[in-house]
């Protein structure tokens, strides 16, 4: 082993395996998400197990539209999550596009289809929280570490965004 590349096709000794660490900042928010996913999946869930019931109430939605989009969310939340413990670039840029416009749509459901004054007068401060989230996620999935551990994962490739 003087100095010599034993990891070669040809060589007799052990293969150097070269393993990204995922930084803890990234750990935290796969954990954060799929938690998010599991509650979205698990609303769909009982949106379904009483959709009879929901279909009576006076809501603002269509029933099946509430589960749908539950439904969807918590999937894709899922499938972000597992993007971000396993580092794949993918869910990086998805991420940086998702939760924007998934909070955004959020807002938007609210400004449309909110009946009680008192439900609009909250509107600002998920306004608010949302801009804080947006901004907490771009922080953390821009920051050179994060990106490089990214960028690791897929050979030293870089990626767009």
């Amino acid at each position: 082993m003087d100095g010599q590349n034993t990891s070669g096709p040809l060589s007799t000794g052990p293969a150097e395996t070269v393993r990204t660490v995922r930084p803890p900042i990234v750990t935290l928010l796969a954990l954060a998400v799929l938690s998010l996913a599991v509650v979205s999946l698990g609303s769909a869930y009982v949106g379904l197990a009483r959709r009879d019931m929901l279909t009576a109430l006076p809501l603002s939605l269509p029933a099946a539209a509430i589960i749908a989009l539950n439904g969807v969310m918590g999937t894709g939340g899922v499938l972000l999550a597992f993007g971000l413990w396993f580092l794949r670039p993918w869910a990086r840029i998805g991420m940086l596009t998702a939760v924007p416009l998934a909070l955004l749509l959020r807002l938007a459901l609210g400004g449309i289809f909110t009946r009680a004054a008192y439900e609009r007068g909250g509107l600002w401060f998920e306004g608010a929280a949302a801009g804080a989230i947006i901004a907490l996620i771009f922080f953390v999935l821009t920051r050179k570490h994060v990106r490089r551990a990214f960028d690791e994962q897929t050979g030293g490739r870089p990626h767009e965004a």
